[in-house]
């Protein structure tokens, strides 16, 4: 428990000035969702840029009997070792886990359709990647209709992701569906009678995964980041409960994995945006194709498994900027309620003391990382760059590594984000690691124009505001469903006094008062 001390904000002087917007109290804010009534946040969300939010239920196929032997077809050998030591020799980051195969599988010339006794159709497909601890998919052309069904599993039904329907229909055709653990993957997609021949499911690249982040098994030797990494949930993040609820993994286009977090916008119309901030270098071009998962963690200290169904596919690339290397884009849809996240606060003009990154190195459980010194300003690129980024000579806990990239650094005191990871210079290992993250300040302006600089969306209104804090991103009910308040409501809320607790992270949570509810209307 060494850092409850460190970490003991209540008795600290808080840092104040006329324009930070104090949306929230700091620290220890994690079970006022559980006494009081939940915050009204709004995404205007049309129905064609759904999430990968799946609707749940059965395959068809597992309810009949016999049950009919899909058609089988088998990608290519994949050279794990030869992949390994290409990765090894250009530094692996963004960290990629999986190989792409390119193919061209649709509803019309591959697989299999029958008839169903009511008139509807099944169509499936197996795919088989020999040696793939896990298969994820990348669709082309994708349009299912209202009514329509798709299931995807693995050989023994251990693991079964949708129903995808109408609801994760994205509006550029293309998609991406979750990797599935085991190197064989069935297809199953019911299309209704009064649809029929209105579906689209093309499949472009099958992403084989040569690194196991969704295949695990034994949890002995849980993840592949490095032993001195510390899980969230360890005493060391017990005052960071709120934040980590914004931090999320994210995969992109189903063989990279990088970090990120959900970010927070001063708007006085009160509507809150689900924006993310993530890396620059994590996006790589207009066909890009991400899900995010959130809450990904350990539930305690030990090396545990997290949930991995907590997930939300594409966004928007709204702004980006390689000199401080951020991008910010903007996910298809508002979080569902049960994810519970939070939308991490920043300021553009702090110079830290010390520093907290929370992230997921090399594709594993939610880690955090703390330096206790001040960073310094230097460079990025080739590390002689302006001096756009900071430093973190070493880390006294935790480092960063393949994966961590475009996580947050965090201010210790307030708790606010001042940057986002780049990566780091020459050898990097525990008690020894320059990491480096494009500083929020430089950012702000970016190159001076909306689609490379933050200040647009942070700061729609050009009000001037330096920092802005954190808050939960809520709906008041236990439903998935987007919704709409019929009038806007940002929470305001007033910390009352409260011994900061030493014994769990809900320990120090404090009374806070909030708005008051709103109506809401359902988005159809």
């Amino acid at each position: 428990m060494v850092l409850v001390g460190l970490f003991d904000y209540e008795s600290q002087s808080r840092r104040s000035a006329i324009n930070h917007v104090n949306l929230c109290p700091k620290r220890g804010a994690s079970l006022f969702r559980n006494l009081l009534a939940v915050v009204i946040v709004v995404l205007c969300v049309c129905p064609h840029m759904m999430a990968q939010i799946g609707a749940g239920g059965i395959p068809p196929s597992f309810s009949r009997s016999p049950t009919r032997i899909p058609v089988t077809v088998q990608m290519p050998a994949v050279d794990t070792q030869a992949l390994i030591a290409e990765d090894d020799q250009t530094g692996n980051d963004p960290y990629r886990f999986a190989a792409q195969i390119d193919v061209a599988l649709n509803l019309g010339n591959s697989g299999s359709w029958q008839t169903l006794p009511n008139g509807d159709r099944l169509w499936q497909l197996r795919i088989v990647s020999p040696g793939a601890f896990s298969i994820g998919l990348l669709y082309d052309d994708w349009y299912i209709p209202a009514g329509g069904q798709l299931f995807i599993y693995n050989d023994d039904h251990s693991v079964v992701v949708g129903a995808f329907t109408s609801f994760n229909n994205w509006e550029y055709k293309k998609n991406i569906t979750q990797h599935v653990a085991g190197d064989a993957t069935t297809l199953e997609y019911l299309e209704p009678a009064s649809k029929s021949g209105q579906s689209r499911l093309s499949i472009y690249k099958v992403c084989h995964a040569y690194r196991n982040l969704f295949g695990r098994g034994s949890l002995d030797d849980y993840g592949d980041s490095d032993g001195c990494e510390k899980n969230v949930n360890c005493p060391e993040g017990y005052p960071w409960q709120d934040e980590k609820r914004g931090v999320a993994m994210i995969i992109h286009n189903n063989s990279y994995q990088c970090s990120g977090s959900l970010i927070n916008a001063f708007t006085p119309t009160y509507t809150v945006y689900p924006y993310f901030l993530t890396a620059n270098h994590c996006y790589q071009s207009g066909d890009s194709l991400w899900i995010f998962y959130f809450n990904y963690e350990s539930p305690g200290c030990a090396n545990e498994n997290g949930p991995l169904d907590q997930t939300i596919a594409n966004a928007h690339l709204v702004a980006r900027w390689a000199t401080s290397d951020f991008a910010l884009c903007q996910l298809s849809e508002a979080p569902p309620v049960a994810y519970n996240v939070y939308m991490n606060g920043w300021d553009r003009t702090i110079a830290p003391d010390s520093c907290v990154s929370i992230h997921h190195p090399a594709g594993d459980i939610k880690k955090i990382s703390i330096e206790r010194h001040p960073p310094t300003i230097e460079g990025w690129q080739y590390c002689d760059m302006a001096q756009t980024h900071w430093r973190m000579q070493h880390w006294e806990v935790g480092r960063t590594e393949g994966g961590s990239s475009c996580s947050p650094l965090f201010d210790a005191e307030s708790g606010l984000i001042v940057g986002q990871l780049s990566g780091y210079c020459n050898t990097c290992y525990c008690g020894q690691c320059r990491s480096y993250y494009g500083r929020i300040s430089n950012s702000w302006m970016g190159g001076g124009h909306t689609y490379d600089g933050l200040r647009h969306w942070l700061d729609p209104d050009s009000t001037g505001v330096t920092s802005v804090a954190g808050q939960y991103f809520y709906s008041p009910d236990n439903d998935a469903s987007p919704v709409r308040p019929s009038h806007h409501c940002r929470s305001w809320r007033e910390a009352l006094p409260h011994p900061r607790g030493t014994t769990g992270p809900t320990a120090s949570a404090p009374i806070l008062r909030m708005c008051s509810t709103t109506t809401l209307l359902r988005v159809t």
